[in-house]
């Protein structure tokens, strides 16, 4: 599907009617929630729904999110080909690189670590022998 029209001025009738062709494709594949759908204007950026009307005045006043060409918050369906390195491939990779990520983090963060731990077992012991529960006695 030609999506070109994304990056047309608002104003040019290229843009309307591509405009018009995406609610179309709305209507037929998009899964509404009380008739509103997901609004791929620049503002809601997919995140926000809308009715119909709403979705239609924020693509020409605010323009579409021009990064969204695949429409999957629409019904749209991704048809890439699954790789042919299956779980293997992923576990080989984790497997390689394991002792890279750990040598990446450094010394600092596991001395870091140790401290929150240590901080952590200092707490749960009693404060004095005896006293299980934090107690306060203010006198005045």
């Amino acid at each position: 599907m030609d999506r070109s029209w994304m990056n047309a001025r608002r104003i040019s009738e290229e843009y309307e009617k591509g405009v018009s062709v995406f609610l179309q494709y709305l209507k037929e594949n998009a899964k509404s929630v009380n008739r509103t759908y997901f609004c791929p204007c620049v503002r809601c950026a997919n995140q926000i729904q809308q009715d119909l009307g709403n979705l239609h005045d924020h693509l020409f006043m605010l323009g579409i999110t021009k990064s969204y060409t695949v429409w999957t918050w629409h019904g749209e369906i991704l048809d890439q080909p699954m790789t042919s390195r299956g779980t293997n491939y992923v576990e080989e990779w984790m497997t390689d690189h394991l002792e890279d990520m750990i040598r990446d983090v450094g010394e600092n963060n596991f001395l870091r670590a140790n401290l929150y731990n240590s901080v952590i077992n200092d707490s749960e012991q009693p404060l004095y022998p005896g006293y299980t529960n934090f107690t306060l006695c203010l006198q005045l």
